[in-house]
């Protein structure tokens, strides 16, 4: 399955010129079409007020931004970088007035993604009783949407955990995964189930292969109601170092062991089952490798949990990579993820990543290994690769850019400058030529 670059948030907002009639289409029907380079397709919808509806995107070897306007052209919704070009995102969206909204689809603008490919849209309409039901979920969560710091779907992830015991086959272990956690879910979930494509199906499938690893954790798991203030200690380091931070919302979930932590328009997203993995986890169930030994993790919880946050933090802040970034792709992500590691050991005081004791002992080796390929579109050698990798730890590409930053930092006398520079990278090229990394 090939996979995207993220990072290149602002470039999903450039629409091509030729723009193409609006279609209106009916709820309950799907839409399937092809999609090229240039095309902009927007579709009219007919919405009542008070309406739920569901939206499915599925990309079918193509990379899709998408935005729902109102009928005022008022932007309501709009995608977060797509990850890959065979994906499926979904969202429920609630209609707070009737009229004909408007929604846009173009292809996302990356090297790495096809000039056309296809897709298919189908936005369907909750029946009122539904409708009632997720009205009450969402009035009782309006306490906890308005915190900083959301961790209830923690609670309601092992209510549906539990209920599996009297589940007396797959479709029932799915429909408690459904009505008590996924239909429960808080604002910071509805947006992981949308970026990372989270359903029943996949709840059930997780729970099913590894129970001893999850019951092992769950002790762990409990443990994100402490860290609020942890988090807001995060927020305020950072702002001390970079007065222009501006900090999303946190919100710990319950993933499908594919993510620790990424973001969305709104929030810095947790999969807890792999935040609170340690060395005392059941970790039986999994094969040997990178994933084990990530999820083997040796020392102080509550800290692994602030490089985190401070992480992911760091990705909030970090302008997209120009269009020069694009003609090395590797070096522009390694860059995007390396700073973030380096900036957010400065804010927690230790890097999220734990593969530098090995980057270390072997860096110059890996730089001339990299550097002859960091304009390559093949990513996987060196990031997001702790399920693949072999021979070597994992996401080596974080170590590089870590270094390529670090170097920067150090030479520079003017540190709060020199920080600004670091998060605001545009042109990974002419920022490595400026570090003046380059270990013989």
């Amino acid at each position: 399955m090939k996979r995207l670059i993220a990072g290149c948030m602002a470039l999903l907002l450039i629409c091509s010129a030729k723009a193409q009639v609006i279609q209106k289409t009916n709820i309950g029907d799907t839409i399937v079409k092809e999609l090229r380079k240039d095309d902009t397709l927007r579709y009219a919808l007919n919405f009542r007020q008070g309406g739920v509806y569901k939206f499915t995107v599925r990309q079918l070897g193509i990379g899709i931004y998408y935005q729902l306007s109102d009928p005022s052209g008022r932007m309501l919704v709009r995608s977060d970088a797509p990850e890959d070009i065979d994906d499926i995102e979904r969202f429920d969206f609630d209609a707070t007035q009737s009229g004909t909204y408007t929604f846009r689809m173009n292809r996302f603008k990356h090297p790495e993604n096809p000039e056309s490919g296809r897709f298919s849209l189908l936005i369907d309409s909750l029946p009122p009783r539904e409708i009632e039901r997720r009205k009450m979920i969402r009035q009782s969560l309006v306490k906890e949407n308005q915190k900083v710091v959301l961790t209830r779907d923690i609670d309601h992830f092992w209510i549906a955990f539990d209920r599996l015991k009297v589940c007396r086959n797959f479709a029932d272990s799915c429909r408690s995964f459904q009505e008590e956690y996924l239909d429960k879910a808080t604002d910071g979930l509805r947006d992981f189930i949308r970026v990372r494509d989270l359903t029943a199906e996949k709840y059930a499938r997780m729970a099913a292969r590894y129970p001893k690893f999850l019951s092992s954790i769950r002790n762990n798991t409990t443990l994100v109601k402490q860290w609020e203030l942890a988090v807001n200690n995060v927020f305020a380091r950072f702002a001390k170092r970079y007065p222009a931070f501006k900090p999303l919302k946190v919100c710990f979930a319950m993933g499908i062991l594919n993510t620790g932590g990424t973001v969305s328009n709104r929030f810095v997203l947790v999969g807890t089952e792999l935040a609170a993995s340690t060395i005392n986890a059941d970790l039986s169930e999994f094969p040997p490798g990178a994933f084990k030994e990530r999820l083997a993790f040796q020392g102080d919880l509550t800290q692994k949990v602030i490089s985190l946050i401070a992480h992911e933090c760091v990705h909030t802040q970090q302008p997209p990579v120009s269009s020069s970034g694009d003609s090395c792709p590797l070096l522009a992500q390694s860059l995007r993820e390396g700073v973030a590691d380096f900036v957010g050991e400065l804010i927690s005081g230790d890097s999220y990543t734990k593969n530098h004791e090995y980057g270390n002992a072997n860096e110059k080796n890996l730089w001339q290994e990299f550097k002859q390929t960091m304009c390559s579109k093949k990513t996987e050698y060196w990031l997001y690769n702790a399920t693949t990798i072999k021979g070597r730890p994992s996401d080596l590409g974080y170590y590089i850019g870590y270094r390529i930053a670090k170097t920067y930092y150090a030479k520079h006398t003017d540190k709060s400058a020199a920080l600004k520079e670091i998060i605001g990278i545009t042109d990974p090229q002419d920022f490595l030529t400026r570090s003046g990394y380059d270990p013989k």
